[in-house]
């Protein structure tokens, strides 16, 4: 149900904007503007679809992983496979990697964290500085924006109730899941592409 809302929304915010732009064009009497619209729209680029696939095809296959593990939010399996893939293959796994090694490294420091510090008032604080260094690793570092990002989900979670060791757990299922997807995917269409260009 969430995949058919999510494309009848984008969809709908699509057409709304080709509707709305093909408006303006005929109150101003710019047929140039809207030619160039329906171009931009309405028109396939052969790399585009195939990154669709591969997309859809990660993103699907992560979810029902996760559904028929029946593991709970199941929601990251799927997200991390969305946020790995890329449309080259290199990238995919570089990115791969990063966000491997960050969980895992992230993982442990929350883990040292949370066993050692049991005052939430304390974790709280650690909160603000982890959140600046989030920020500021975005656009620099993937790696390092995930290790951070681990750090900061798995302190919240303890915020919330004691069971930050679960959460770490969890999150190292989840990423394991989607980087796998991801992966299986990029090698499978690598071995396709062979044989199709062979």
């Amino acid at each position: 149900m969430y995949g058919i809302f999510f494309c009848s929304g984008a969809l709908t915010l699509v057409l709304s904007g080709y509707l709305g732009h093909l408006f303006f064009c005929y109150k101003y009497n710019n047929k140039r503007s809207l030619a160039e619209a329906s171009n931009r729209i309405f028109s396939f680029n052969v790399n585009n679809l195939k990154f669709a696939l591969k997309l859809s095809v990660a993103v699907c296959a992560a979810n029902a992983i996760a559904g028929y593990l029946k593991l709970p939010q199941q929601y990251c399996a799927p997200m991390t496979a969305l946020l790995i893939l890329r449309s080259d293959h290199e990238s995919s796994l570089k990115r791969a990697q990063h966000r491997l090694f960050g969980t895992l490294i992230g993982s442990i420091l929350a883990g040292v964290l949370i066993i050692l510090i049991h005052d939430k008032l304390i974790l709280s604080i650690l909160m603000l500085p982890v959140m600046f260094l989030i920020v500021v690793s975005m656009a620099r570092h993937y790696g390092a924006y995930v290790f951070f990002l681990t750090a900061m989900i798995t302190i919240l979670f303890n915020l919330i109730e004691f069971n930050g060791i679960m959460v770490i757990i969890e999150r190292i299922l989840f990423t394991l899941l989607g980087i796998s997807t991801v992966v299986t995917v990029v090698y499978l269409s690598k071995i396709l592409c062979f044989y199709i260009n062979k």
